[in-house]
């Protein structure tokens, strides 16, 4: 995935009441547009978010979950939803897409539901295009250098890890202290003074964090730790306002969560594997998502699931560039 000379396609989207506000850069041009109030856009991404998300983990429950949310909202084909707001969107930097190396996202917090890279580019969800990173805040364009002697915090629950994908990132990075959640203590974290990167498998959300047996996993329980990289295997912490600002001021350089509901063990566990090992081969953090997602999104449409379950679990998981 690398590149001489990578060139980086940067969407900043900003939202006022109904309108979206679109300024987008790619080699030392500028566009500037906005998406009228009249495509109601904002309100159809509220819909394909909704969509999108199941409101249980356990699959067995997600299609019951889809009917009832199509029946209230008397919605139209999600392909149709994802190409017309795509269209959007992007049409006006379709040539740019392309060449692009990568694309960034940049929002603002109204908008950070807003599952922007699902949306269709030429037949097909943009994260399957390119490498997608959102931002929140300006950051340095320094290239994060990884290596197998990081030394990381691995933390795995027992029932959202259940194929321990979590201890197994040790093969890879074998400096890295483990926990299983059983065993793991305020003590032990306040005794790391440093981690290169923080992987932790728990139930959890947006407003509570993970809640382990023993310990609340908070922002303020990873900052001192000053890691690089942090990956929570947890529902919807990739909204979490308290971990993207805490890490952002304590110099994280990237988050990994999910923003939907994700499932615990399969997909997850994949995903896990597959990050950490296009990671350790050299790869970015955004190639490392990028090429998971879409070896996931490959492997669930070869086994026949229909396109809400493979997108359940190939798409939940995002990648913010905080530094």
């Amino acid at each position: 995935m690398s590149s001489s000379n990578p060139t980086p396609l940067v969407i900043r989207v900003q939202q006022s009441r109904a309108t979206l506000a679109i300024r987008a850069t790619f080699n030392g041009e500028i566009q500037e547009y906005t998406v009228p109030a009249r495509y109601r856009v904002c309100a159809r991404l509220k819909t394909i978010y909704r969509l999108l998300n199941p409101w249980s983990s356990l699959l067995g429950e997600i299609h019951d979950c889809y009917i009832r949310v199509r029946e209230a909202a008397g919605r139209q084909d999600i392909h149709a939803l994802l190409t017309e707001v795509g269209q959007h969107l992007y049409a006006q930097v379709h040539p740019w897409l392309g060449p692009a190396s990568e694309i960034e996202i940049v929002l603002d917090e109204t908008c950070i539901e807003y599952p922007l890279d699902a949306l269709y580019y030429q037949g097909k969800p943009l994260f399957l295009h390119k490498p997608v990173t959102y931002s929140l805040h300006p950051h340095s364009d320094t290239v994060l250098t990884v290596s197998e002697r990081w030394k990381g915090l691995l933390i795995s629950h027992r029932t959202s890890d259940p194929e321990r994908a979590v201890p197994a990132v040790r093969t890879r990075f074998p400096g890295s202290i483990y926990y299983d959640d059983l065993d793991v203590r305020p003590d032990d974290l306040k005794n790391i003074p440093k981690a290169d990167f923080v992987l932790i498998s728990g139930h959890g959300g947006p407003k509570s964090g993970i809640d382990l047996e023993h310990i609340r996993i908070r922002p303020e329980t990873l900052v001192q730790m000053a890691p690089r990289l942090v990956y929570l295997d947890s529902c919807r912490l990739g909204l979490h306002r308290g971990f993207l600002e805490d890490l952002h001021r304590s110099g994280t350089r990237y988050y990994l969560a999910p923003i939907l509901n994700n499932e615990s063990g399969e997909s997850s566990t994949k995903t896990i594997e597959r990050f950490f090992g296009a990671l350790h081969d050299g790869e970015s953090p955004s190639s490392a998502l990028y090429l998971a997602r879409k070896s996931l999104y490959e492997h669930y449409t070869s086994k026949g699931d229909d396109f809400d379950l493979v997108m359940i679990r190939a798409f939940p998981f995002r990648i913010y560039r905080l530094n």
